[in-house]
């Protein structure tokens, strides 16, 4: 075919654009050029998959791997992003198709980055602010609106450096009113994260082996005192999933002298107004798929994303290997849990430790 391929018929485009699924694909297309770009609908797409990114180990390359968990493949992709930015970029779905990116490249800034379409928002957090991790990022659930600019909750967990009181900050930015609200919880010792849900911050605490709920509009802590499981003193895992709240729990199981690996899951059960709570245990997630990396976590339907086995865990876990000298090495690999009968599927080998699930999006 000879010719200008920037000058194909606009509804011919439109037609191959309908046919992408896949986020490198989607992201390969909108590159080539403006006409391109402008004929890709995002209302024609179909829910895009998560993906698992991954940097380019060439410290200023701005190439990534994009595993699919659906198709069992890795595609390479370009991305408006380096590895430098990147290594301090934070990520917790649903995020409607934006990464919280901390660039220190040529001075620190703080801003939310969509890859596909590059739109860029920045955030008016302090100068100096310091993310120890993202806790929420995604829809404000008292606004109808899904756009990043009208009804976004950002809610991060600062960590107080130089503080020596056992305090962490919250900052609770809101994207419609650009305000950003800060407040102060307790210091949470363990690997346990605070979670949202419905409006409120719940932080596990492990040393009292209880739950504690803060007001988010407010950042006053609610009389409400939630016991964890008598079997569990804390969660690994907060996450909201289709309406309700999971705490999820990892542990190791001793057989006869081996070490087996296991998930346990409960549903937080409650009140309209939190008065009253109790974990239920689970004994299964129904169609509901989590994904878990980094005591962070998120939820999806398999009616609405197709490709993907429900009832299912996957998560990120840390190997260790000892070569025959006896030297230590280690190693992350993606895995996938069955609820049902508890058996575990490697997806993935040598994941790379700053990893990040993502969610593409047009809007």
């Amino acid at each position: 075919m000879g010719g200008d391929w920037s000058e194909l018929n606009s509804d011919l485009l439109h037609l191959i654009s309908k046919k992408l699924e896949k986020f490198s694909n989607l992201i390969r297309f909108r590159s080539v050029c403006k006409q391109w770009r402008l004929a890709v609908d995002s209302t024609d797409l179909p829910p895009q998959l998560p993906c698992l990114l991954q940097p380019d180990p060439t410290l200023f390359s701005t190439s990534y791997s994009a595993f699919s968990v659906s198709s069992n493949t890795t595609s390479q992709v370009k991305l408006p992003i380096g590895h430098r930015e990147f290594k301090h970029t934070f990520h917790r779905a649903p995020s409607i198709g934006y990464l919280l990116v901390n660039s220190f490249t040529p001075v620190k800034l703080q801003f939310l980055l969509n890859p596909v379409t590059e739109n860029k928002l920045h955030l008016p957090f302090p100068k100096g602010t310091l993310f120890h991790r993202m806790i929420y990022m995604g829809p404000n659930p008292n606004s109808n609106s899904r756009t990043a600019k009208e009804g976004v909750h950002s809610v991060v967990l600062v960590l107080d450096r130089f503080e020596k009181t056992p305090i962490k900050s919250i900052m609770f930015w809101q994207s419609n009113i650009n305000k950003i609200t800060t407040f102060r919880i307790p210091s949470i010792s363990g690997p346990a994260l605070p979670g949202y849900y419905k409006g409120k911050l719940f932080v596990t605490r492990w040393d009292r082996g209880e739950t504690n709920v803060f007001d988010m509009e407010t950042g006053a802590e609610m009389n409400v005192v939630i016991p964890n499981p008598n079997e569990h003193s804390m969660f690994f895992f907060l996450v909201e999933a289709m309406g309700d709240l999971l705490g999820v729990v990892h542990h190791y199981n001793y057989d006869g002298g081996i070490r087996e690996f296991k998930f346990k899951v409960y549903r937080l059960e409650h009140t309209d107004e939190f008065d009253e709570c109790r974990w239920i245990e689970l004994q299964g997630i129904g169609d509901r798929v989590l994904f878990l990396t980094r005591n962070q976590g998120f939820c999806l339907s398999t009616s609405d994303f197709k490709g993907f086995r429900g009832n299912c865990i996957y998560y990120l876990e840390l190997v260790e290997d000892r070569n025959k000298d006896g030297q230590r090495s280690y190693n992350r690999r993606l895995l996938r849990y069955n609820m049902e009968d508890g058996t575990k599927d490697e997806l993935l080998n040598n994941v790379d430790f700053y990893a990040t699930w993502f969610v593409p999006s047009l809007s």
